[in-house]
């Protein structure tokens, strides 16, 4: 077995104050100065109470031949290809010495000199994290690695995979979103050849990979807690893009969805206890607007991030819970339930939810205001009734005969029948409901000497009683 030297910056001292070390891989494209990522991890950690003093951030450089110094050391470790999905075709030192590694491998020996080292004694979560194509590369090597498994880390620390805007993403299988939708998936009709491949797909794995094998990386996916993070202005088409990654979808905004789509199709819906989400609004492909945002703090750090929900109910009903404001950690999910009054119907959500669905789950992301409006559903126009003596010539009765029009005010809630009530004083008698169209009821053997009082009313959709139109018959 070889050994292989690699060069690092600084030893890694003892800290016990550290529990959180948040390790990033930024390499968003080669050339990019992981500096500028380091930074803005730091940064990160500061807008975080007290997670500066308990997180350790590191920010490895992973260069291609091409990009590296003018001057290179003995142990420099570098790859004749793109690294970040794992390739093992690596050179090392200035004479271009042609060793086999992955740049997994090296996390993998990053990661376990972390832990092994006790110099965190306190450590509880390690957190790896990457933007566009380091976002690519923790998507693969949250499913290939073999260092987050029972046995190798101890089972008191938390491993999460931080993925935020990659170009693509690693697949399970050959299903692929149905043209023109984000949620469904079928096999491809004429793909191109290569598009379940390794880096799209687990067909012709990469050797650190297969070392792992497919149904492995299928298993560990599953199980590892990996967050999703895209900015929702994240929308440019590259066309340099392969048609194989094109399959995934038009731009990264609706890449990141469909891929979460997958995962409930392919996994079921028990998927999401692991797998979290979120979109940062007003932000396009910038790493460090994703990483400073409530969101990536919240991924980031677990901090505990406290979102306003104002609750506003508009005439005419309330909502559960009642109007008022709340306060929510990041990512939960709220039922909010529309309540209208007798007499009234709900119309929609707005506000910060656009919705005629009652009741809704609001997932709190941000401070988020939310109001439910009412409509009063008015009585039918012009009751009027009569009363008629029919006689025959062996018999005769007397027929109350009430009347109404539709009322125009009532356009567009959908009425589906009316109610004809007898009041006595507090009691009311349900006597006949009839079809919308019905504008016209008889009551028939009514005592001639006794007045009558009847309600007409109108019931929509939702089961709901509209205002009461009264008739008085002496």
């Amino acid at each position: 077995m070889r050994t292989l030297r690699f060069q690092a910056l600084s030893p890694l001292l003892v800290n016990p104050s550290i529990c959180r070390p948040c390790r990033r891989v930024v390499c968003r494209g080669l050339g990019y100065n992981p500096a500028d990522y380091l930074q803005s991890g730091v940064d990160s950690a500061n807008l975080v109470p007290e997670a500066i003093n308990r997180t350790l951030v590191i920010a490895p450089h992973l260069l291609t031949r091409d990009t590296i110094p003018a001057d290179i050391s003995e142990y420099f470790l570098y790859w004749n290809l793109f690294p970040f999905w794992g390739t093992q075709r690596a050179f090392r030192g200035p004479r271009q010495e042609q060793v086999s590694i992955s740049a997994y491998t090296v996390l993998d020996k990053l990661l376990a000199h972390i832990v092994d080292s006790r110099n965190f004694p306190n450590l509880e979560r390690i957190v790896i994290a990457g933007h566009s194509a380091g976002g690519q590369m923790v998507n693969r090597y949250a499913a290939s690695n073999r260092y987050d498994v029972k046995g190798v880390i101890p089972p008191h620390i938390e491993t999460r995979y931080v993925v935020m805007a990659p170009a693509s993403y690693l697949y399970l299988d050959e299903n692929r979103a149905v043209p023109g939708t984000v949620d469904r998936f079928a096999i491809p009709a004429s793909p191109p050849a290569d598009y379940n491949d390794y880096g799209l797909g687990l067909n012709n794995l990469w050797a650190y990979m297969a070392a792992t094998g497919a149904e492995a990386m299928r298993r560990q996916y599953r199980v590892r807690n990996v967050y999703y993070l895209v900015g929702s202005e994240d929308t440019t088409i590259d066309s340099d893009d392969s048609q194989a990654v094109r399959l995934q979808g038009p731009e990264r905004l609706t890449r990141s969805e469909i891929f979460y789509n997958y995962l409930g199709f392919y996994y079921g819906q028990a998927v999401y206890n692991n797998h979290k989400r979120a979109v940062v609004s007003g932000v396009g492909h910038w790493g460090r607007g994703l990483m400073l945002s409530s969101e990536g703090l919240y991924f980031l750090h677990c901090r505990h991030i406290q979102h306003q929900l104002s609750l506003h109910a508009g005439n005419g009903g309330t909502t559960d819970p009642a109007p008022g404001k709340y306060f929510y950690p990041w990512g939960t999910q709220v039922h909010v339930a529309a309540v209208p009054d007798n007499h009234h119907i709900f119309t929609a959500w707005t506000g910060d939810v656009s919705s005629t669905a009652n009741p809704i789950e609001i997932m709190m992301t941000a401070d988020k205001t939310v109001t439910a409006n009412f409509r009063s559903v008015l009585p039918p126009s012009n009751a009027r009734g009569q009363k008629v003596l029919n006689r025959s010539l062996l018999q005769s009765e007397t027929i109350h005969i009430l009347q109404w029009e539709t009322n125009p005010n009532n356009a567009g809630i959908e009425i589906l029948k009316h109610r004809i009530y007898r009041n006595e004083g507090y009691n009311w008698t349900l006597l006949a409901e009839l079809d919308s169209g019905v504008l016209e009821y008889w009551r028939r053997k009514v005592d001639p000497a006794t007045a009558a009082v009847y309600t007409v009313v109108v019931v929509t959709q939702g089961g709901h009683e509209g205002l009461p139109a009264y008739i008085r018959i002496q």
